[in-house]
């Protein structure tokens, strides 16, 4: 018998918005504007305002680019997270 796995999400969710509001944390007190920092990322302008909104889920490796860029641990991101 097969565990039936519950489906990745497509839709943002709290913990999305909790990263988003932290990579904003860091962003700000460098003094990047989306702009700059969706470079550094290699993403758009619009897709970093739709992370920062927390309306779209956040990859992974764009964390870690934005931990090794802030020079921050990855964890920084989940700092505050209510446990499940």
């Amino acid at each position: 018998m097969h565990a039936t796995a519950t489906p990745y999400p497509r839709r943002a969710s709290k913990i999305d918005g909790h990263l988003a509001m932290r990579l904003r944390l860091l962003r700000m007190q460098h003094g990047i504007t989306q702009q700059e920092l969706a470079v550094v990322l290699g993403a758009s302008h619009a897709q970093m305002q739709r992370y920062e909104a927390g309306k779209v889920r956040f990859p992974v490796s764009l964390l870690c680019t934005a931990a090794e860029l802030f020079c921050v641990p990855v964890s920084f991101f989940t700092d505050g997270l209510p446990h499940a």
